[in-house]
């Protein structure tokens, strides 16, 4: 799937705190993939009572499943993210995360959908 990056003069500068303002994918497959939690194959969460971990291993399986549709996390063009008892630590711990698998990883943007949903500091 190719996909363009657009980032109008219009709107603020949102590379920086890494993310497109618009991401135009064309290609002939969509894949959406469920909801992806901290949990192991056998259900067993990982990471303990560390939101870091727990993203962790979520962006692991989110890998994953990528992988067994054909892609990879490159080709991902949203995410949406929940947190269970959000506080401000769990969205640093998130923004680690996302950085960790998607900006050091593959060095690409991704549309700040879920990015958008908090104000994730240092990100």
């Amino acid at each position: 799937m190719s996909k363009e990056y657009v980032n109008p003069n219009s709107l603020f500068p949102s590379l920086p705190h890494g993310f497109s303002q618009v991401v135009i994918a064309t290609g002939r497959k969509l894949v959406f993939i469920s909801g992806q939690t901290a949990w192991d194959t056998r259900k067993n969460i990982v990471g303990g009572d560390s939101v870091l971990e727990q993203a962790r291993q979520a962006f692991r399986n989110l890998e994953k499943a990528m992988e067994a549709a054909g892609g990879t996390l490159k080709d991902v063009v949203a995410l949406r993210i929940y947190v269970v008892d959000y506080q401000a630590e769990s969205g640093t711990a998130v923004g680690i995360a996302l950085r960790e698998f998607f900006l050091r990883r593959i060095r690409r943007q991704v549309t700040g959908s879920a990015f958008r949903r908090w104000q994730i500091q240092n990100f």
